[in-house]
C-alpha cells in the first residue's frame, strides 16, 4: 500500500450509511475474544446445509466483509463485492442439490475471493480444512558464497558447478546477490559477503547464472531453531534476548517483565533481539521493551480503525488513532542486531520496525512475513455452516512495508541458527 491509498482511502474517505439488517447479521457471528477457543472446533466438525442456508451464510460473510474489514475499502468496490457475491449464489442454486457441505462451501468462499484479496490475516477455517490468504515472499538460495573484490565477486563457499575461487563479473550475478555474514570466512571487518539467491513470491528451484543452472532451497534461517528457552542470556560484552511470542496475557507484571529486560540490554554494550519465530500477539510487549531500551517504541506508524455509529442506519467510518507525529525516535548508545525470519509476523514485526529508527541497529535473518496491514483481528462463525473466520478491522500503515513482502534484513543468513552466525560475527568485529 502506498501513502496516498492509506489517506484517500481511509483519512478521506466518507461516512457510509448501511441497513440496520447488515449491522444486526455482524453482531449475530461474531465471537467474543474469551470464547475464540470454545467456536472453533465447531467450525471443524463436518456438516450438510441446505442451499438455502448457504445462500444465507454467504450474505452474511458479505455484510461483515463490508462493514467491518479494514482491507475492504483496498481490495473491493461496492460493485465488485456485490459481483462477487451474486456470482456465488448463482453458482450456489444453479447446483440443482438440496444440501452442500460446509467444507465445500469454504472452498468456493476462498476461491472466489483469493484473486482479489492477498493478506495474511484473514483465513477461513471449515471441517478439516484451513485457507490463508497470505501471499508470502520467499527467499531462495544456493549454496555459493562469494566474497567481493574489487567490481568482481570471488566463490569462498562453492558448489559442483561453481567451484571455490572462481571470479564472477558484477553483471554476471547483480540480479542475485543477497548480503550476508560469513565469520568462518572472514579475514577482516570491511570484508564483504554474498548469498547467491532470490525473493519471489512463486516457488523457485533454479536460476540459471553463466548459462549454467544453479540448484536452491528455501534459506535455512525461515527454519530457524530457539537459540535458547531463557528469555535474556546476558555474556561480558553482549546480551541475548529472546522474545519467541507475544500472545501472552496482558498484566502489569508481564509488561514490567519487558521493561526490565530493556533496562539490562540498554546497559549492554551489544544487544541481539531474537523474533525468529515470532507470530505476534500484542505490541504492548515489544514497545515496553523499547520504550525501556531507548527511549521510545516510535515506529513511524500510522494507524485507522473502523468506528461503527449505530442508529437506525448505522454508519461506517474511519477514525485515525496515530499519524505516527510527535514522536521521537529511540537512542541506544550501543550496537542493535534484530533476527527474524519469514515466521516473525504481525506484533512480531514490531519491534524491527521500531528498530530501524534506532540509529545503526542491523537487522539480521530472513525477510519476515509481511503480516501487518490489516490487523487487529475480529474472529466471526456463520450461523449455518460454522464456517470461522477472521477479519481485521484496523490498518496499520508503515513507510517501506508491504504486505506479503516484510522487512528486508541487511544480511541475510542461510542457517537454522542465525543467533549463533551472529554471536561469531560478534566475536570478531568486536
Amino acid at each position: 500500500m502506498k501513502s496516498e491509498d492509506f489517506k484517500r482511502i481511509y483519512i478521506d474517505s466518507k461516512k457510509r450509511e448501511y441497513s440496520p439488517t447488515v449491522l444486526e447479521n455482524v453482531k449475530k457471528c461474531m465471537i467474543p475474544f474469551e470464547s475464540i477457543n470454545q467456536f472453533i472446533p465447531q467450525g471443524k466438525i463436518r456438516r450438510k446445509i441446505s442451499i438455502d442456508q448457504a445462500v444465507s451464510d454467504v450474505n452474511v460473510f458479505f455484510d461483515c466483509m463490508r462493514l467491518l474489514y479494514s482491507g475492504y475499502d483496498y481490495f473491493f468496490t461496492d460493485e465488485l463485492s456485490s459481483q462477487i457475491q451474486n456470482n456465488l449464489i448463482n453458482k450456489l442454486k444453479q447446483k440443482h442439490i438440496k444440501h452442500i457441505t460446509n467444507e465445500k462451501l469454504c472452498r468456493y468462499l476462498f476461491q472466489a475471493l483469493r484473486p482479489f484479496i492477498h493478506e495474511s490475516h484473514m483465513d477461513f477455517i471449515s471441517g478439516h480444512l484451513y485457507f490463508s490468504f497470505a501471499k508470502p515472499y520467499i527467499a531462495y538460495v544456493s549454496n555459493v558464497v562469494v566474497i567481493k573484490k574489487d567490481k568482481c565477486y570471488q566463490v569462498v563457499k562453492g558448489d559442483k558447478i561453481f567451484k571455490i575461487n572462481q571470479i564472477f563479473k558484477e553483471d554476471e550475478i547483480k540480479d542475485y546477490l543477497l548480503p550476508t555474514l560469513c565469520p568462518d570466512e572472514m579475514k577482516n571487518k570491511d570484508d564483504e559477503f554474498f548469498l547467491l539467491g532470490m525473493y519471489a513470491n512463486k516457488k523457485i528451484r533454479t536460476f540459471c547464472i553463466k548459462n549454467k543452472k544453479i540448484k536452491v532451497h528455501r534459506i535455512k534461517c525461515d527454519f530457524a531453531e530457539k537459540h535458547n528457552k531463557q528469555n535474556l542470556v546476558e555474556y561480558d560484552n553482549y546480551v541475548v534476548v529472546n522474545h519467541p511470542s507475544y500472545l501472552l496475557e496482558v498484566n502489569q507484571e508481564k509488561l514490567d517483565e519487558f521493561s526490565n529486560e530493556g533496562r539490562i540490554c540498554s546497559k549492554k554494550k551489544i544487544t541481539i533481539l531474537n523474533v525468529a519465530g515470532n507470530y505476534g500477539g500484542n505490541d504492548y510487549f515489544p514497545r515496553n521493551f523499547f520504550t525501556a531500551f531507548a527511549g521510545s517504541d516510535y515506529q513511524n506508524l500510522k494507524v485507522a480503525k473502523i468506528d461503527i455509529q449505530e442508529g437506525d442506519n448505522p454508519v461506517k467510518q474511519y477514525e485515525i488513532i496515530d499519524l505516527g507525529k510527535d514522536k521521537s525516535k529511540g537512542e541506544y548508545n550501543g550496537q542493535l542486531f534484530v533476527v527474524m525470519n519469514k515466521s516473525t509476523a504481525s506484533s512480531g514485526e514490531a519491534p524491527v520496525a521500531i528498530a530501524k529508527n534506532i540509529s545503526g541497529a542491523i537487522i539480521v535473518g530472513s525477510a519476515s512475513s509481511g503480516c501487518g496491514t490489516f490487523g487487529d483481528c475480529l474472529s466471526y462463525q456463520l450461523p449455518n455452516s460454522k464456517i470461522y473466520f477472521r477479519l481485521g478491522y484496523k490498518l496499520f500503515y508503515y513507510d517501506n512495508f508491504e504486505e506479503g513482502k516484510g522487512w528486508i534484513p541487511d544480511f541475510w543468513i542461510d542457517d537454522k541458527n542465525p543467533v549463533n552466525v551472529l554471536e561469531k560475527y560478534i566475536s570478531i568485529i568486536s
